[in-house]
C-alpha cells in the first residue's frame, strides 16, 4: 500500500492500487463531481451525521475504503466524501483504485453494525431498545423545531457514529432515556398497547421533559387501563384507539406519526382537564399544527 498524504489525483486507474491518503474537501468535490455516476442518490441526513461526527474530530481512520473501478467511478464512499465536503474538514482515507467493474454487486451486502451494537458495546443495556428511542427522539425534536416534516418520523437513517455522539451529549437525557425504555419494557399489561415499544419510550420521554412524575402516571394509566375518569378521559379514549389499531391489519393500520399525534394531544387534554370526544389528527382541509406537550 502506498502512502500519499495530501495530493489530487485521478480516480482513473488501470492497475489495482491501495493509497492511504489525506482526502481534502476539494478532493472530495472533484470525486464526487466527475466519478459518483449511477450510485444511489446521496441521503442528505446521513451526510449531515457525517459531517457532524466530523466537526467534532470524532471521525477516526479504520480502513474502511472509498473504492473506485479501473474507469475511475466511484463504487463506495460516496456518503463519506459528501461529508468532507460538508464539514470542511480533511480526513485521512483509505482508497482503493483499479477495481474490476463488476465487483460493485458484492460490496456493501454485509450485515452492518448498527446504532444498537454500537450502544451495547458502550455497555448500555438493552442496546438495540435504546437506539431505536433515541432515533425517534432526534426525530421528534427536529419535528418540533421545524427541520423535519412529522411524516418522515422514524423513516430518517441515522448513522450509528451520530446516534452514539448525541447519546454522549447528555449525560441526563441519556439516563432518562434508559428509564423510558425500561418502563415500556416492564409494561405487562400494556405490551399490546404501547406498541411500538421504540416509539412509546420516545413519546414518554418527551412528555416527561414537561412532567416526568405526572409522564409514569399517564403511561401507567394507558397499560392498566383501570382509574380512568368517565368514557371521554382523554388517556381512556387514547388506549380503545390504541386497541383497535393494533387489532386492524395491513393499511388499516396507523403510521408512527399519527400514533404520536393522538398520544399528545391526549396528554394536552388531560393536562387542561378536558374530555375527549373524537380522537384523529387532522391532515386535510384545514390541517392541524404538530401537538407539543404541554
Amino acid at each position: 500500500m502506498s502512502q500519499n498524504p495530501s495530493s489530487s489525483r485521478s480516480p482513473v486507474s488501470s492497475k489495482e492500487e491501495e493509497v492511504k491518503m489525506l482526502v481534502t474537501p476539494k478532493i472530495a468535490s472533484e470525486w464526487l463531481a466527475i466519478a459518483n455516476v449511477d450510485n444511489r442518490n446521496l441521503r442528505a441526513p446521513k451526510v449531515q451525521d457525517l459531517a457532524r461526527v466530523m466537526l467534532r474530530d470524532r471521525f477516526k481512520y479504520n480502513g474502511d475504503a472509498v473504492r473506485f473501478d479501473r474507469d475511475g467511478r466511484l463504487l463506495d464512499g460516496q456518503h463519506r466524501l459528501g461529508a468532507i465536503v460538508e464539514s470542511g474538514c480533511s480526513q485521512t482515507m483509505l482508497v482503493v483504485f483499479g477495481l474490476d467493474p463488476d465487483v460493485w454487486p458484492t460490496i456493501d451486502i454485509g450485515t452492518k453494525r448498527t446504532a444498537g451494537d454500537a450502544l451495547t458495546r458502550e455497555k448500555v443495556g438493552n442496546g438495540k431498545g435504546v437506539a431505536a428511542t433515541c432515533k425517534l427522539v432526534v426525530d421528534l425534536l427536529a419535528i418540533e423545531s421545524g427541520q423535519m416534516s412529522f411524516t418522515n418520523l422514524g423513516r430518517i437513517g441515522r448513522t450509528p457514529d451520530a446516534i452514539v455522539e448525541w447519546w454522549k451529549e447528555d449525560l441526563g437525557r441519556a439516563e432518562h432515556i434508559t428509564e423510558c425504555v425500561r418502563a415500556v419494557g416492564a409494561f405487562k399489561e400494556g405490551k399490546r398497547i404501547c406498541r411500538p415499544p421504540a416509539l412509546f419510550s420516545a413519546l414518554r420521554w418527551r412528555i416527561g421533559c414537561v412532567d416526568r412524575a405526572e409522564a409514569d402516571a399517564f403511561f401507567d394509566l394507558l397499560a392498566k387501563g383501570v382509574g380512568f375518569s368517565g368514557p371521554n378521559d382523554p388517556t381512556s379514549m387514547l388506549r380503545n384507539f390504541l386497541i383497535d389499531d393494533q387489532l386492524s391489519k395491513g393499511r388499516g393500520r396507523r403510521p408512527p406519526w399519527y400514533l404520536a399525534a393522538v398520544t399528545f394531544k391526549c396528554w394536552n387534554a388531560r393536562r387542561r382537564d378536558k374530555p375527549v370526544r373524537h380522537l384523529a389528527f387532522r391532515t386535510q382541509g384545514r390541517p392541524e399544527s404538530w401537538p407539543v406537550p404541554v
